[in-house]
């Protein structure tokens, strides 16, 4: 008690102060948002992440699918590893899509946005504020992990809610 009155009247001695400087830095550190990472081609996560993206029943009808991957990232949070993926297949076997996934265990797509079919504004933008609300209650900035999703969301609740937009849903949040 004696050495904190001393550091609050600014009579510490420098040990006590360099203490109280790297204790402030770990503080700083420990509260940093988390960052995201793209794991590099071949990567055992990022093979996971794709893995967790190929369409059921690939593996029955012979199909592998390639993936031309234009964003990948990986965000961990406080109980949960989280993935936005933006890729289309080489081949064209299906739709460009992005994707958010959640790894308990192992990786599985939680929400998804793919081209081909057509949703209102007014269910688009309600799907994307329920990926930001999902990624914010797990601690997560949403826009670290999917740059583009709060400012789609934004332009979403903008345009007339009954107008159509490309992009099918995916699973509910």
């Amino acid at each position: 008690m004696a050495e904190l009155s001393r550091v609050l009247h600014g009579r510490a001695g420098p040990g006590f102060r360099a203490i109280v400087a790297v204790a402030g830095l770990f503080a700083v550190i420990a509260a940093a948002p988390p960052q995201a990472i793209s794991p590099p081609p071949g990567s055992p996560e990022r093979t996971a992440v794709l893995d967790a993206l190929r369409p059921a029943g690939e593996a029955e009808h012979g199909l592998k699918v390639r993936f031309l991957v234009h964003s990948l990232r990986i965000v961990q949070g406080p109980d949960a590893l989280f993935a936005y993926a933006s890729v289309e297949p080489a081949n064209g076997e299906f739709d460009r899509g992005d994707y958010i996934l959640q790894k308990r265990g192992h990786w599985r797509v939680i929400w998804s946005v793919v081209g081909g079919g057509s949703s209102t504004c007014r269910d688009l933008s309600a799907y994307y504020l329920g990926a930001i609300r999902h990624l914010t209650k797990h601690g997560l900035e949403p826009d670290t992990l999917a740059p583009a999703l709060s400012r789609e969301h934004r332009r979403l609740s903008a345009c007339d809610l009954d107008e159509n937009e490309p992009g099918d849903m995916g699973p509910a949040i």
